[in-house]
């Protein structure tokens, strides 16, 4: 049985320490959201993520959160890796849940893509009006590789809401 530190990072005198010297963890965490109407009951691109092919470090998204807004409606929302883009769509800027930090995300965000083709399909969540559907399985987006979160509702003109949560070092 090991009684001491694993590797050189878990030694206090080697670790991340923050602004009070207690050892912390190495990175950030960010989160963009959306409020978004569908205006029609077909699949609709949401959100892109994109993690740049210049960046040298992988994202660990850990959190997707989506909800229908409208009562008595529901979505659907459907997320897919390295979709086929016409166009990114609207900035969005994510925000750094480390409020003590000054780091901004590496990750490219964008509202309301334009996609000539989805890409792989990775996973689909449902919800009914205000009952929340949060998938905590981490997915990771490499260098130069992106991710489409799309949204369906039940009737035209639904409001929805989605979130995504991701950690960089």
């Amino acid at each position: 049985m090991t009684t001491g530190p694993i590797n050189h990072f878990q030694v206090p005198e080697m670790a991340a320490q923050d602004v009070f010297g207690r050892q912390t963890y190495l990175g950030d965490t960010y989160i963009v959201g959306l409020d978004a109407t569908n205006s029609a009951t077909t699949e609709t691109p949401l959100l892109l993520l994109i993690n740049p092919s210049t960046n040298k470090k992988s994202m660990f998204i850990f959190t997707k959160k989506m909800s229908a807004l409208t009562s008595n409606h529901n979505a659907q929302f459907r997320i897919y890796y390295n979709p086929t883009i016409t166009s990114n769509g609207t900035v969005q800027t994510p925000v750094n849940l480390r409020n003590g930090s000054s780091f901004l995300s590496t990750m490219n965000c964008y509202s309301a893509p334009t996609i000539a083709n989805s890409g792989t399909f990775v996973a689909m969540l449902a919800t009914t009006a205000f009952n929340p559907e949060t998938s905590s399985v981490m997915q990771i987006i490499d260098p130069g590789k992106s991710m489409l979160l799309t949204g369906q509702v039940s009737n035209a003109n639904d409001a929805i809401n989605c979130e995504v949560v991701w950690f960089e070092t």
